[in-house]
């Protein structure tokens, strides 16, 4: 992410009129920290985003990129219902990671857009926390297979419980179920037999979200 996504985010912030303390407020995000993400100090990360995206309706794609308008003005309106709408970003998880970070708009395959409403309809759910995903390989295939969007809460990263999971092993970001045999150790199992299953004490792993929604992709 080059030095012109800190000037892009002090002009959103200019333009609703908030100092550092009052959008850091509403995003509950220290002042520090959108000092240095709008020097380039720090990365943003894909919750941040996500988060300023739903809560000031912010055109993610001019934010990292520079191209539309600096917010996503479309209404969708009917003498029975008017609906805000949102655009986020899908991240690609097929690429090495050197860091847990996703933002770099290299990894962005595309923006789609969602229903502020149906982003916040479930109350167990928060929007900030949602990061979404497209899987790349055929490893969770019967269930999910290479083009569906995952939507994980890194929220849920500390669960302990068992469950679908975005986890980081070495450099890829992978989709798999995990399986507690005691506290700190679990199994690392995907959906079809042909990949195998993985052991946390064995291997280095990360634990970056718990999966929360999907959306089956369509083959002719």
């Amino acid at each position: 992410m080059n030095e012109d996504f800190g000037k892009r985010l002090k002009k959103i912030r200019t333009l609703l009129n908030l100092n550092q303390k009052n959008i850091g407020k509403r995003l509950k995000v220290p002042l520090t920290k959108i000092s240095k993400y709008e020097r380039t100090e720090i990365r943003p990360s894909a919750a941040f985003l996500t988060r300023l995206c739903i809560e000031f309706n912010t055109n993610i794609n001019w934010l990292l990129t520079g191209n539309g308008s600096p917010f996503i003005t479309d209404q969708v309106s009917t003498d029975n219902f008017s609906m805000k709408l949102t655009q986020l970003p899908i991240y690609d998880i097929s690429k090495d990671f050197e860091r847990d970070d996703l933002t770099d708009k290299k990894n962005i395959l595309k923006y789609i857009t969602f229903s502020i409403n149906w982003l916040i309809s479930d109350p167990k759910i928060q929007p900030r926390n949602l990061i979404l995903i497209s899987l790349s390989d055929n490893s969770m295939f019967p269930n999910y297979n290479p083009g569906d969007l995952i939507y994980c809460d890194i929220s849920k990263k500390e669960d302990r419980s068992d469950g679908l999971y975005l986890i980081n092993i070495g450099k890829r970001l992978f989709l798999r179920r995990i399986q507690y045999i005691k506290q700190n150790t679990f199994m690392i199992i995907p959906d079809n037999s042909k990949y195998k299953t993985l052991y946390s004490n064995k291997i280095k792993t990360k634990v970056i979200g718990k999966a929360v929604w999907s959306s089956h992709s369509i083959k002719d």
